[in-house]
């Protein structure tokens, strides 16, 4: 049984949901849509979901939403297979790019956690899946600790 699960996930989007909010809300960190789409890899499982209202599309923002899931998912697999960020992967590293990587931050990666974000500046992405990582390595560290309490876990 994994400590990190889907209600575990759902918490730290939630806890992290007023962050993310102040982040859409900053002119500086958006260059168009007020949302994000994100990936999170963990045991080979992927969650998908969003922070923002999904607003109108504008033409000129590109070819559409759905784009940004498919970079998103692109930047958490990057980050899984490297074990890296996106940005420290392309800026120190980039002979572990692979053809059809993106090379836009905004992907994390810590502990067998890989975060993706896409839909604004590449370094508010990137912000936004810090933010959540954190989120998800607090609460598994505290979930543990109840199971250590309890008896479910020996250490």
């Amino acid at each position: 049984m994994s400590i990190i699960d889907d209600k575990l996930i759902r918490k730290a989007s939630h806890l992290a949901a007023p962050s993310v909010k102040a982040i859409l809300e900053d002119p500086s960190c958006v260059w168009g849509p007020k949302f994000v789409k994100y990936v999170i890899i963990h045991d080979e499982m992927y969650y998908v979901d969003c922070f923002g209202k999904n607003t109108d599309w504008n033409p000129e923002w590109g070819s559409g939403p759905e784009f940004f899931m498919e970079v998103a998912q692109k930047k958490a697999e990057l980050a899984h297979r490297t074990r890296k960020s996106t940005g420290e992967v392309v800026a120190l590293s980039p002979w572990e790019l692979q053809p059809g990587d993106y090379t836009y931050p905004g992907g994390v990666y810590q502990d067998g956690i890989a975060i993706g974000v896409s839909g604004v500046e590449s370094f508010a992405d990137e912000l936004i899946a810090k933010i959540l990582l954190a989120c998800i390595v607090a609460l598994a560290k505290l979930k543990f600790e109840k199971k250590i309490e309890e008896g479910d876990c020996k250490v």
